[in-house]
């Protein structure tokens, strides 16, 4: 792994140093892995890989998420603060919105 991620250096990728994108990378792998293997199988959402993947490889290339995921970002921002206004909405409406949202937050791309 360390050879590809120096190739992707040379190529003027990366914007952490060539041990620390190798660490980065290790490290995501490692911790997907142990999360799987500890969750049920009928538990386990299969795209949180791609996901972190896609992150993983943002991180270390300065890369921008694809622009198309923009509604997912915007969906998981107004869930964090969906209880901040109280008294807007039922307890029913907010329960509704917040599983819209995740629904949106969570949809593969």
């Amino acid at each position: 792994m360390h050879r590809i991620v120096e190739r992707i250096a040379e190529a003027g990728r990366l914007k952490v140093t060539v041990e620390t994108a190798a660490a980065m990378i290790h490290a995501a792998g490692s911790g997907m892995t142990l999360s799987l293997i500890n969750t049920a199988p009928e538990d386990r959402d299969l795209d949180q890989s791609r996901r972190l993947r896609e992150a993983t490889i943002a991180a270390i290339t300065g890369e921008a998420q694809d622009a198309s995921r923009d509604f997912a970002q915007r969906a998981a921002g107004l869930k964090s603060v969906l209880d901040e206004a109280p008294g807007l909405l039922s307890t029913g409406e907010r329960a509704l919105l917040g599983e819209i949202l995740d629904r949106l937050a969570n949809a593969p791309s």
